[in-house]
């Protein structure tokens, strides 16, 4: 037998050679390079890149800088980064003339290294940390975000000449720009991308001096504007005098740029000549009329150069400190204890984390979620769902349908597995009427979880488990397979009357089923592939009696086979069983379509998807291809697992407080100590968050923590006069018996708290990172050294960083209310209920009225205020757009008035109406979705801009195009958004034009209008016509319909179908309903993303219609 010592040394040379192998044939970057070993990376750069906007909003520009700086010289490798080192004569790049007194944000890089650095010490490459800082400050400032390739490695080289030589400078023509960027492998189109760039930052008087004095292609008033600020000697005083590179939005990251060029209006010589006659000119005329347009390609070209010559595998390394090559760590002092000291003074900024709290990071599901902490759990789950198929076939279809059942009761969230408890009271679900008798499998999942807890005790939730072992019997009985997003938590409460309502019947029509499924965010067509689950598995008689002994819509032979074990009386043969698939019940196939398609279905609910409703196309193609089938099902069944996932929740078992207490103080000025008194003299004890109390059962389940076991402290903002650091960091460890100890920061060596101490700090901190308490826990591990590093992280927003219009926007998130008024949606879909029983018509008036809010300074329900004349305030209501065309004010001002009953001075009546909007959709038959809420109320309105940016009813396809454009919003958008047109009514006034004027009009449907509008202006402007000729007040595709046959009531409606660029679409809408739902979902949610007032920017109104009094 080989020693163990020699089997070392084989693992380590094959380990070389891999190495050596990546190095010589390269690695390619990926965007999950860090997901096992740094996975809280992204976080930590957000964080910190945002901490650096707030204290000064130019350096987003400055790190995009660094980043393009970077990359032109030896490629993307931190080369950019080294000290000049005189002791080795080793020179950097920094002093190169284009980047002395040019490039800068060096600092909050190595703020951002030294965050990550604590996370995941000799990890991350400062080179990736440029290329993520760069994205960041892009997103943060209004403009794309990206998926950024990782992977590179840090150079231990530098090159002055190359910084001198491959960089372009200020002045350089167009010719130069092409060959310089071409050098690196960038094409023009990337360059003239790339340059939209200099939308934010500033330039010194040095660099544009020569253009402003000197060039004839300059707009006169601009170039003296700037000559007031850039006096004409060189070497003056004014040489580093700076000024913004777009005149227009410095400070936001727009198309501005481009159309500053169009006006002649570039400030450097090399940004001029992009348009000058040359060949951009078409370009930038483009980008400065599509700022979606410039967008996608500013994204590609940025991740394009991110790919320059970057250093991986082998090469290169991994810098500790990113200003020098082969050193330890700065800023940092190793303890005796082991413990890591480091104090941070950047103003408290750098602890901002709202952001953290949104979609991006609070609560998302991840494939990945038990890669460190139970990296079997998958192969776990497989193997007992495998034994308990083997033994019995049939619980396949037994557990898709536990998940199904769970998932559509509260959400995924284990809720069906809760036991009724007679002492306590505690009803489950399991006895609910859709599960009684139905539902089964409960003691396989029991398996499962004593089999994961025997691996990783107390790690995996119950929900993840029912969401894997329903993907793994789908792909046993010969289904597909999927990547299962895990990170559910499970719930600590059940509902029985919700399994009873929300749960689709066997004797459900098609209308029910879509609104079911539509109530969970399912489409139709999601509903329809999740229906072929009863491709597997049997039901009993008194599910489908109905079907085979009253329906017509039958087999004869078919019902004949099933009424044999299903006698007509009930309750008679009640429980006996037949295949919901009568051809293959145990392999998961597409037989079940096949069966619809000869009316072989068992329930009434399955054979409803083919009986010459909307759902018979699909059924087709499902019966005759199996591999869209399956890719559908798996998509429905991810789509699903995502369902009302709780923010808050429990990982179920015994939870054990000991070994975790503390009592947090702040250091005084100028003390080192680890062990402060706690009453003495120059303490100052911080505001207090007391985790479990009084919502003990809501954070921690049923048995919580004692008010003595854990405090963690919120640190209050500081005023950046304070004398002391803002964090102190200490050990994390239990106080019974010694002073308290800071503990804001902690890392906690192997063996400071006990087993049971660990584990309560992993699963405190799974908790509060899905963001049920404001501050970030984040936990990391890995073989060689185990800790749980515990942050917290200020929520409140700085005051002075966030008034005015200088405040970074928050990114919004459907939960944002989860906490502060968790009845907010149930009151809007009550209300909206409601108004449209009264008139079927205000659900399309109120969805015009979120349309018309966000196009006019963005959705901020400036819409709504009244006019003020005693101030001479003047809102929209009277803007030609929107008079005798904009309703139903009253219901979202009764929906306000209900909401603050129950929630007082919480939601903003720009939330209410983007809820009311979907409401209207859904209530009318259209499809329902996720609504990002966290918006604030302007105290503005501009009359004037909803005059010129609404578009109007005569609109042609380039102005449709140019002003949903000019939004944000693709052609595309604007062509889903149009369906709104399938519900709702016009007057005569608008649509006169079109049926006595037009050719491109059906002469019958123009004669029909004609009688109830006479030709005439001024007669019968305001009698009402339907926009969808065949739905009035059902939302569908019918609209689409109508425009294929040229019954488009408006101008701007027949515009779409005209013989232009939407015509396919159109065609394409008119035939697919899913299609037209599914983009008419995506574009609501990206018109609600309008430049959104969010944080402390405007106001959370008591009245729609007036602003508070200050």
């Amino acid at each position: 037998m080989a020693s163990r010592s020699s089997w070392h040394c084989c693992l380590l040379a094959f380990f070389l050679l891999s190495s050596a192998a990546g190095a010589a044939y390269g690695q390619q970057l990926s965007t999950t390079f860090y997901a096992a070993s740094c996975p809280t990376l992204q976080v930590v750069v957000r964080a910190t890149v945002l901490g650096a906007l707030l204290a000064e909003r130019r350096m987003g520009a400055s790190l995009v800088r660094l980043f393009f700086h970077d990359c032109f010289v030896q490629g993307c490798d931190a080369s950019i980064l080294l000290d000049d080192v005189p002791a080795t004569s080793f020179v950097g790049e920094k002093t190169a003339f284009p980047n002395v007194n040019s490039v800068r944000g060096y600092d909050v890089i190595d703020q951002i290294k030294r965050s990550v650095e604590l996370l995941c010490p000799g990890v991350v490459s400062c080179a990736d940390i440029v290329a993520l800082a760069a994205r960041d400050s892009t997103a943060l400032l209004g403009g794309p975000s990206w998926a950024v390739p990782l992977g590179r490695r840090d150079s231990t080289t530098a090159s002055l000449s190359a910084a001198n030589s491959d960089l372009p400078a200020p002045s350089s023509d167009l010719a130069t720009l092409i060959a310089r960027f071409g050098s690196k492998g960038l094409s023009a189109r990337d360059m003239t991308a790339l340059s939209g760039a200099h939308t934010i930052g500033f330039s010194q008087c040095a660099n544009f001096r020569d253009r402003i004095y000197n060039d004839t292609n300059i707009d006169p008033a601009f170039a003296a504007l700037r000559r007031g600020g850039c006096p004409a000697a060189a070497g003056s005083a004014g040489d580093s005098s700076l000024a913004p590179l777009d005149a227009l939005t410095q400070n936001v990251f727009d198309n501005a740029y481009y159309r500053n060029l169009l006006a002649q209006r570039g400030l450097l010589h090399s940004d001029q000549v992009l348009f000058n006659g040359g060949s951009q000119d078409a370009l930038v005329q483009q980008y400065s009329s599509n700022p979606v347009l410039f967008a996608a390609d500013f994204a590609a070209a940025m991740i394009k150069m991110g790919n320059i010559n970057p250093l991986t595998g082998a090469a290169g390394q991994i810098r500790r400190s990113c200003r020098a090559f082969g050193v330890g760590y700065k800023g940092h002092t190793v303890m005796a204890e082991g413990v890591l000291i480091g104090l941070m003074t950047w103003h408290c900024w750098l602890l901002l984390v709202f952001f953290l709290l949104s979609d991006d990071a609070s609560g998302q599901l991840s494939t990945s979620y038990y890669a460190d902490s139970c990296p079997s759990v998958e192969k776990v789950v497989h193997a007992t769902v495998a034994s308990a198929i083997q033994a019995e076939r049939r619980m396949g279809a037994s557990l898709i349908r536990l998940f199904f059942h769970d998932c559509f009761v509260q959400g995924c969230d284990a809720s069906i597995l809760l036991d009724d408890v007679p002492a306590t009271g505690f009803v489950g679900e399991k006895t609910a009427a859709p599960n009684n008798n139905s539902v089964r499998g409960y003691e396989v999942i029991d398996q499962i979880k004593a089999n994961v807890e025997d691996v990783c005790p107390g790690v995996v939730s119950c929900a993840d488990i029912v969401a894997l072992a329903a993907r793994d019997s789908t792909a046993l009985l010969g289904g597909p397979s999927w990547a299962v997003p895990l990170g559910r938590c499970d719930s600590t409460t059940a509902s029985r009357s919700e399994a009873n309502s929300d749960l689709p019947g066997p004797g459900s029509n098609l209308t029910m089923l879509i609104a079911r499924f539509g109530n969970k965010g399912l489409s139709p067509r999601d509903m329809t592939a999740l229906s072929g689950s009863h491709t597997v598995g049997f039901s009993q008689c008194t599910n489908f009696r109905a079907h085979i002994y009253n329906d017509a819509n039958i087999d004869p032979s078919f019902a004949a086979l099933r009424r044999r074990a299903c006698p007509a009386a009930a309750p008679n043969g009640d429980t006996n069983l037949a295949p919901l698939d009568v051809q293959t019940q145990n392999a998961f196939d597409n037989a079940y379509y096949g069966n619809l398609l000869v009316r072989r279905g068992l329930l009434h609910s399955d054979q409803v998807l083919f009986n010459g409703g909307s759902q018979d196309a699909l059924v087709r193609q499902y019966a005759a291809n199996p591999a869209l089938f399956a890719a559908d099902f798996a998509k429905a069944m991810v789509k699903m697992g995502n369902i009302g996932q709780p923010s808050d929740g429990e990982v179920s078992g015994e939870w054990d407080s000991g070994g975790i207490r503390g009592v947090q103080y702040l250091l005084p000025p100028g003390h080192g100590g680890l062990a402060p008194p706690p009453r003495a003299a120059g303490w100052h004890k911080l505001s207090q968050l007391v985790l479990d109390d009084p919502n003990v059962s809501r954070v921690f389940g049923k048995v919580g923590f004692r008010n003595e076991d854990i405090k963690l402290a919120i640190l209050c903002p500081c005023r950046s006069s304070a004398a002391y650091p803002c964090v102190a960091v200490r050990r994390f460890s239990s106080f019974a018996a010694s002073p308290p100890q800071t503990t804001l920061l902690s890392l906690i060596p192997p063996g400071t708290l006990p087993a049971r101490g660990e584990k309560n700090c992993r699963r405190i901190a799974k908790i509060l990172s899905r963001g049920r308490n404001p501050m970030l826990v984040i936990t990391a591990s890995s073989t060689t050294t185990r800790f749980c590093l515990l942050l917290a992280l200020v929520l409140p927003m700085i005051s002075s960083a966030a008034a005015g219009d200088d405040a970074l926007p928050l990114p919004m998130t459907p939960s944002y209310y989860r906490k502060s008024c968790p009845t907010l949606e149930a009151i809007v879909r009550g209300t909206m209920l409601s108004a449209i029983k009264a008139e079927r018509r205000m659900g399309a008036s109120i969805l015009r009225l979120f349309f018309h809010d966000c196009f006019v300074q963005g959705c901020d329900a400036s819409i709504l205020l009244d006019d003020v004349p005693s101030k001479g305030f003047v809102g929209e209501k009277t803007a030609g757009p929107n008079t005798n065309s904009i309703r139903g004010y009253e219901v979202i001002d009764k929906i306000k008035a209900n909401v603050e009953a129950a929630c007082p001075g919480v939601v903003s009546c720009a939330d209410i109406l983007a809820l009311a909007a979907r409401e209207g959709v859904n209530l009318l038959g259209g499809p329902s979705w996720e609504v990002p809420l966290g918006r604030r109320d302007s105290t503005t309105a501009s009359k004037s801009e909803a005059d010129s940016d609404l578009p109007g009813p005569s609109s042609s396809l380039a102005d449709l195009v140019a002003a949903f454009g000019k939004k944000g919003l693709a052609p595309r958008d604007m062509t889903a958004l149009s369906g709104a047109h399938t519900i709702g009514y016009a007057q005569c006034q608008f649509f006169r034009g079109h049926i006595y004027n037009d050719t491109n009009v059906d002469p019958l449907f123009a004669a029909e209008r004609r009688r109830r509008c006479p030709a005439a202006s001024g007669s019968g402007d305001s009698n009402l016509a339907p926009l969808d000729d065949m739905t009035a007040l059902a939302f569908d595709n019918a609209y689409y319909r109508d425009l294929v046959g040229r019954r488009g009531l408006l101008h701007s409606d027949q515009e779409l179908f005209n013989g232009g660029s939407q015509d396919e679409r159109v065609k394409k809408y008119s035939t697919d309903p899913d299609l037209f739902a599914g983009d008419f979902v995506a574009a609501m949610i990206k018109m609600g993303k309008i430049c959104p007032l969010t944080g402390a920017a405007g106001q959370i109104r008591k009245n729609c219609r007036v602003v508070n009094s200050s």
